[in-house]
Order: C-alpha cells, then sequence, then structure tokens
C-alpha cells in the first residue's frame, strides 16, 4: 500500500526526471507533463493494491515510456487520418466543384443574365443595396442591419421587395 506522504516524496523524487525523459520522444512540453501526470494519476488510483515487482524507479520510466509510445502512435493515426481527408477533399474539389461551377455557368444563357442583371439594375437604392449584399456577397440578415445600422425588419422587408419585384419584371420579360 503507497500512502499519501509516500506518493508525495515519489512525486516530488522523480516529476521533473520523469519530464525530462519524456521529452526526449515528445516535441511538445505540455504533452510530456501530461503524459507524467497521467502516470502519478494512475499510480495513485492503484496506490492501494500497488506493489512494484522491480523498483519505483524503473516502473514509472516504463510507465512514462510506454505512455510515450502510445501517445505517438495516435498522433500518428491522426495525421494519417487529416492527410486522408485533406487528400479526399481535394479530390473533391477538383472533380466535383468545377463541375458544379461549370453546371451553374451554363445553367443561365447570357439573355437570361441579362434579364436578372436588368430586374437587380430596376430595383430601389436600397432595395437593391440589401439583395445584393444578401444574395452576391452572402452575408446573412443580421450582419446587413449591423452594416447598413438599420433594423432586421427592414433587410427582411427590402429582401422580399426585391424578389416580389425581380419575380414581376422576369415574367414580364419572358
Amino acid at each position: 500500500m503507497l500512502t499519501t506522504e509516500k506518493f508525495n516524496e515519489i512525486f516530488r523524487e522523480h516529476y521533473h526526471s520523469l519530464k525530462l525523459y519524456a521529452r526526449r520522444f515528445l516535441s511538445d512540453s505540455d504533452a510530456a507533463g501530461d503524459i507524467v501526470q497521467d502516470v502519478f494519476y494512475n499510480l495513485w488510483k492503484m496506490r492501494k493494491d500497488f506493489h512494484p515487482r522491480d523498483s519505483m524507479k524503473s516502473y514509472l520510466f516504463s510507465a512514462v515510456y510506454y505512455k510515450c509510445l502510445n501517445y505517438l502512435k495516435h498522433e500518428k493515426l491522426l495525421f494519417n487520418h487529416n492527410e486522408t481527408t485533406i487528400n479526399v477533399n481535394d479530390e473533391f474539389r477538383r472533380f466535383y466543384v468545377d463541375e458544379i461551377i461549370n453546371y451553374q455557368e451554363n445553367l443561365f444563357t447570357d439573355d437570361s443574365k441579362a434579364q436578372i442583371k436588368s430586374a437587380v439594375d430596376d430595383l430601389p437604392d436600397q432595395c437593391q443595396r440589401i439583395f445584393l449584399l444578401s444574395r452576391k456577397f452572402g452575408l446573412k440578415n443580421r450582419e446587413i442591419a449591423d452594416f447598413l445600422e438599420i433594423s432586421l425588419k427592414v433587410v427582411e422587408k427590402q429582401i422580399s421587395k426585391a424578389l416580389k419585384l425581380m419575380r414581376s419584371h422576369l415574367k414580364v420579360a419572358r
């Protein structure tokens, strides 16, 4: 059985050297400290039944060594996963985003693009400004309200008005 006094003595005696030992394997000082603390935490949890076969020092250094190896394996797995994710995302962008952009560009003929531009140009100034901030620049209604220093209700009404006017303008243009 490990008493509180004995545990504190072991902690004071070995913590610094164990952290330096962990740093030999890990470049991250915080991770090294966390591993050493974890070893001491586990020692504290099993203090009632703990009887090391070898010396306490060799037990602690072995525990830190194996925790460092596990940490490095975990980091390698995370790195490989992130690399895979990045590669998958790059492939997605390369093959699908280009297709989507081409599809959207071809969706509207030059004539319909001109009609939409004309409909936007015909909107009242404030209505046009709010509509473009929303649709062209992708701002949310709250962001537009803050940017233009107007109420959220005004933004919502102006966007509704813009959509209604554009619908009617585009129906007439057909």
